[in-house]
């Protein structure tokens, strides 16, 4: 089975697992619209049907109160456009909270960067790919996919 997995920030990861396996990662595509940056949901849907996946998990995440308007709305923007593209492409999904994921895992109010060292622990194989702290959101993307995975057993 091929999962998708997303964390849809904008710079947030899209990971394709194979199996359980993580085998693709792909940076969030944005793209600049006036003055702003929206994910480019054109790039994304192309991505995704290239990918061909049997189905997706999205990370389903929500505006906080300490958010301006204008950040609010780019977060709900980018949220509801990744569900826009897989169902367009008829790809099932599902969401998880990070609140849902992250106790998976260990890791609900502790530092970001322990989910990309959490990461290289399982895969040291793939340890290159996480070298960075920029790379949380990468690990972030993969570990949405694998509590998925976890969870549906």
């Amino acid at each position: 089975m091929r999962l998708v997995s997303i964390d849809p920030g904008l710079k947030g990861y899209i990971t394709i697992l194979k199996d359980g396996y993580p085998i693709t990662f792909f940076g969030m595509p944005v793209i600049k619209e006036g003055s702003k940056m929206r994910v480019d949901l054109d790039a994304l849907a192309k991505f995704i049907k290239d990918c061909k996946p049997d189905w997706g998990v999205v990370e389903h995440v929500g505006a906080s109160p300490r958010m301006g308007s204008a950040s609010a709305f780019s977060f709900g923007y980018s949220f509801a456009g990744v569900r826009g593209v897989l169902a367009g492409a008829g790809i099932g999904h599902d969401t998880l909270t990070p609140q849902k994921w992250k106790v998976m895992f260990g890791l609900l109010n502790r530092e970001k960067d322990n989910a990309r060292l959490l990461v290289i622990k399982e895969y040291p194989e793939l340890a290159k790919h996480f070298k960075l702290k920029k790379h949380i959101d990468k690990a972030e993307s993969l570990l949405i996919g694998l509590a998925w995975i976890r969870r549906n057993k």
